[in-house]
């Protein structure tokens, strides 16, 4: 994996500080020295305590209000269990002090601190005691009882020493979350996930410290055994991004009836919060770098159940705001350890330092005031959102948005809109939009793309009239890799990748090649609107040479056939050759200078006998049939065409229909170019 910038570097991540120090050995008390009758035991909650803790909705952490004294024998068989509430002269609560009755059999004393009466009761053994559970049917609140914690400890009746040291049942995440220098980030919600929905009121001390193996615990064969706190608002709804200073003009930004709300960090001022939770120890995983640290890199079958930090808030970079979606996987350190264990507080500081594509805790990145067609902030270019309005074919974007970074869309870029995002995005359909700046040279006028047909078109000034459609403003992102690519590029491959292992396009915008391989009998038969009309995450178009095979090379290598019979010849190819879909051949036109056989731009054949002037359009087939009637002919006679010329040999100017993407009669003949999907994604781009 090609390694970039951490967004989220964690410090102090790995310490987990017991708060009450001190173990047994063992259940069973060594033989002899059994004491009997009355003794007095002091139960001490606060022992051995090593950090300072906050308290929380005035959560108490070591005062106790009632007791179970559980006594056993040898074999672990429960002998008697005692209740003492707060009002039983036997227990006294100011100093912590209880009387019991030790008998002869007694081999040691469990104590209960804090679960309320009737709450432990039904017990015949040990391991029946270690069942006894609270559900917490109200999340974090449910830990309590009158706002104190539950608390276990053992005293052996070989100790010499009364007193009995205190065990929380609950352990502590005190979380802060700061913004590394220059990041702007706003924090707009915080939620503790993945929290059992029980709470044990007692497990064997041996197994507290964190240098003791700890196994799976508890038991969880289900995704219905956790359960998401609630999720907190930092921000009140006053508190809107575009009232922070440096956020006040991000244009397009879509509002919509939730405001965009948040808290500006930075280095110092931060945001810091407490959470209790139950115990949840799911064993060692397998990452070594922090920013590995995910529910792919957790133990063997307990990637769902593993407990975690969700972060929700905007990211601003180069006036493009981000809503991006944090997780941070708790444990004893920031890499391999998914344990959190009972009775320790774990102190977690967070420090964003910007988004990464392939740092695996990110889980979700929303853009707010642009359009991304990738889910790895990885694409050629954005488009700013939120465009409703309509202007003349000779407009501009503004002088202010050209200034932030913005400009004008270029018809490839409509076309990728098209190919991409106008699948499902509601912003970014059913309009017709203007592409590229106004034209005022030999011929005057403006490329026109149809988001609802995938329709590309040059107007003149002439043929205009009175239509008047948005103009979208578009922001360059050209970091790394960038999605689409071609594999090896630069003329060295045939192959467009859309997405691959890394990620990429988002999935609901391109065909899954590996799961929905291209249908034969079906899809040949879609339309400019069909869910088939997708383009292939990754495919290969036919070199040259493979093309020979089934084509006679004419007028200068080119192949030219009608609809059907180019159908039937990709397909005589096997191996799932076939032809482009519409958005499949709109992207070859796109990447028409990396593919390494260059589709036919630069000759023009002014002397095909029937042809005329369209020997110089050099149109190619795509599998598309059109959905609409051409006049008075049904859409299923025509299929889909794109245009590969340019300025040529013949001393016109072909400009202004290169790329002209339309309808064509399937009987007439033009070219075409197979493809078949690659279904190995492999593993992605290198940087």
């Amino acid at each position: 994996m090609t390694m970039i910038p951490d967004i989220l570097k964690l410090a102090g991540f790995g310490a987990a500080f017991i708060l009450l120090s001190g173990c047994t050995e063992r259940l069973s008390g060594p033989d002899g020295g059994r004491p009997e009758g009355r003794i007095i035991i002091t139960l001490s909650p606060d022992s051995g305590r090593e950090v300072t803790v906050k308290d929380i909705a005035g959560i108490d952490e070591t005062s106790i209000n009632n007791l179970y004294a559980i006594q056993f024998d040898r074999n672990g068989a429960v002998l008697s269990n005692e209740y003492f509430s707060s009002d039983n002269d036997k227990f006294n609560t100011a100093d912590n002090t209880v009387e019991v009755s030790v008998g002869e059999e007694t081999d040691g004393i469990c104590f209960i601190a804090n679960a309320g009466s009737g709450a432990i009761g039904g017990v015949s053994t040990l391991a029946d005691l270690g069942l006894k559970c609270k559900s917490l049917t109200n999340g974090e609140a449910s830990l309590t009882n009158d706002n104190r914690t539950v608390m276990s400890g053992v005293w052996h009746s070989g100790d010499p020493d009364f007193t009995v040291e205190m065990y929380r049942a609950i352990a502590k995440v005190d979380f802060t979350l700061l913004a590394g220098a220059g990041v702007e980030f706003a924090l707009h919600s915080i939620r503790m996930c993945n929290v059992p929905k029980v709470m044990y009121y007692h497990r064997d001390q041996d197994r507290l410290l964190p240098s003791e193996t700890v196994a799976v615990y508890p038991e969880i064969n289900s995704t219905d055994d956790l359960a998401d706190y609630t999720e907190q608002q930092v921000a009140s709804a006053s508190d809107r991004l575009t009232a922070i200073e440096g956020w006040t003009d991000l244009r397009y930004m879509t509002e919509g009836t939730t405001p965009h709300t948040g808290k500006l960090l930075d280095g110092t001022d931060g945001y810091s919060c407490l959470y209790y939770l139950p115990e949840n120890a799911r064993g060692t995983g397998s990452a070594t770098d922090q920013r590995q640290k995910s529910a792919e890199t957790a133990p063997a079958g307990q990637e769902e159940y593993c407990t975690y930090i969700e972060i929700k808030g905007y990211y601003k970079s180069d006036n493009l705001v981000t809503l991006t979606e944090y997780r941070i996987f708790l444990g004893e350190n920031n890499t391999d350890d998914y344990n959190i264990l009972r009775n320790s507080n774990y102190k977690v500081t967070a420090t964003i330092l910007g988004p990464d594509r392939i740092d695996t805790r990110i889980n979700d990145m929303d853009p707010q005031n642009y359009l991304d067609y990738t889910d790895n902030s990885s694409p050629w270019i954005v488009f700013a959102a939120g465009n409703d309005a309509t202007s003349e074919w000779s407009a501009q974007i503004t002088d202010a948005v050209t200034q932030a970074g913005w400009e004008t869309a270029a018809k490839e870029h409509m076309m990728l809109g098209w190919i991409y995002l106008s699948n499902d995005n509601s912003n970014f359909t059913g309009n017709t939009s203007w592409a590229g700046e106004p034209v005022n040279g030999t011929v005057s006028g403006r490329w026109f793309v149809n988001l609802g047909s995938g329709i590309t078109k040059f107007l003149s000034s002439q043929d205009v009239g009175s239509n008047q459609y948005p103009i979208w403003a578009v922001k360059r992102m050209q970091k790394g890799f960038v999605y689409p690519y071609v594999e090896d590029g630069n003329g060295q491959s045939n192959t467009i990748v859309s997405r691959d292992g890394y990620g990429g396009v988002r999935p609901e915008y391109v065909r899954d090649v590996n799961t929905d391989p291209w249908n034969y009998e079906d899809n040949y038969n879609h339309t400019e609107i069909s869910a088939a009309n997708k383009v292939a995450s990754k495919f290969e178009v036919a070199s040259a040479e493979i093309m020979s095979g089934i084509v006679s090379p004419d007028y200068n290598g080119s192949y030219r056939d009608t609809w059907d019979e180019a159908k039937e010849k990709c397909h005589s190819l096997g191996n799932d050759w076939r032809m482009p879909t519409q958005r499949e051949l709109m992207l070859m036109y796109v990447m028409r200078n990396q593919i390494k056989d260059k589709l036919r731009m630069e000759q023009f054949d002014t002397d095909i006998p029937g042809e005329g002037d369209n020997g110089n359009h050099i149109f190619y087939w795509s599998s598309t049939q059109s959905n609409s009637a051409v006049g008075d002919v049904p859409g299923s006679q025509y299929g889909w065409s794109v245009c590969f010329c340019q300025s040529g040999s013949d001393g016109e100017d072909h400009s202004m229909i290169s790329g002209k993407t339309e309808q064509y009669s399937k009987t007439a003949h033009n070219y075409f170019r197979c493809v078949r999907d690659v279904k190995d994604q492999g593993s992605g781009p290198g940087m």
